[in-house]
């Protein structure tokens, strides 16, 4: 996978709405290989394809949902960045931002406990999170396509908090409109995002794949310039 860095020409004349456009690509609109395409497009295809849709066609497809909602949680780390910058702690600028655009204000601590079930998840693949002042948290998951109550967490008997990752994913999208809303109107971030962009806005894929080795070309590794355009994105 070959990323763009700052030796792209095309990157550096972009400005920053550009830019904008580009990150917040509708996942529904099909890639277009070779070129220049921004982490958070790429990111929500994968995250359709595992909620069990693929949004280039809207076919269906097989769900695979505990590693779809660790991709949302990376989705939202990627997002706080854009937010708040890459400075200072992961967890406040994480919980920062699920404050700020996630749109349900009904449960207490949404922040806290979307950010514990991401830690449990990214870091002990389990349900639950320990932290020396508070002790430990269980967290459990649902899946529940047409009994929503409207709660993405919910406190089960007192003793864990249960989430709702069809929800978490239908609230980090609309995080996203709302998000790339406030960003555009809000000219004081735009140096913020811009500069974000730089680092962890796109890759560039090249449609070539290469031999580890050029002076093997039997070996039978390979590493990747970029998706073929063959492949499926």
């Amino acid at each position: 996978m070959e990323s763009m860095g700052d030796s792209s020409p095309q990157q550096k004349q972009l400005d920053v709405y550009d830019k904008m456009d580009l990150f917040f690509k509708d996942p529904h609109v099909p890639s277009e290989v070779p070129g220049e395409m921004s982490t958070l497009y790429l990111l929500r295809k994968d995250v359709w394809k595992c909620y069990g849709c693929n949004p280039d066609d809207c076919s269906e497809t097989t769900r695979v949902l505990f590693p779809g909602a660790m991709t949302v949680f990376c989705g939202i780390d990627l997002l706080a960045k854009f937010y708040q910058s890459d400075e200072g702690r992961v967890g406040d600028r994480f919980k920062q931002y699920v404050e700020a655009f996630f749109p349900s204000g009904k449960e207490q601590d949404l922040p806290k406990h979307i950010y514990g079930l991401r830690n449990s998840m990214m870091h002990s693949f389990g349900m639950r999170a320990k932290r020396r002042a508070t002790g430990e948290i269980t967290y459990g998951i649902k899946v529940e396509d047409d009994c929503s109550q409207g709660f993405l967490v919910e406190l089960k008997k007192d003793e864990w908090y249960v989430i709702d990752i069809l929800d978490l994913r239908e609230q980090f999208e609309a995080s996203i409109e709302k998000f790339k809303r406030h960003v555009q109107r809000t000219t004081s971030l735009h140096e913020t995002f811009s500069d974000m962009w730089d680092q962890y806005g796109s890759m560039f894929f090249s449609g070539v794949m290469l031999s580890t080795d050029e002076g093997e070309p039997n070996h039978p590794g390979f590493h990747y310039a970029g998706y073929s355009s063959e492949w499926e994105l």
